[in-house]
């Protein structure tokens, strides 16, 4: 019994080996449209609303002016820590 399951078990492995692989697909047929013969008559689409306009953003100079030097400041705030 033990020499039956032995070899069953020996032999279903190599039947694997005897399948043929899957053939592929056949390419889908190429499909052809002949026009020439066809008037084609319609209206453009286009979409409904109202085009509105608008000015591009203006860039504006800042009206904060930075100071060039902070020196005399510093120098007050200093003389007032000691």
């Amino acid at each position: 019994m033990r020499k039956l399951a032995l070899i069953a078990v020996l032999a279903v492995p190599s039947l694997a080996f005897g399948q043929t692989k899957p053939q592929p697909k056949p390419p889908p047929p190429v499909t052809k449209l002949n026009l020439d013969a066809d008037t084609v008559d319609g209206v453009r689409q286009v979409p409904g609303g109202v085009i509105v306009l608008v000015d591009p953003p203006v860039k504006h100079s800042s009206i904060i002016q930075l100071r060039e030097s902070f020196a005399d400041r510093v120098l007050a705030s200093s003389q007032e820590l000691r």
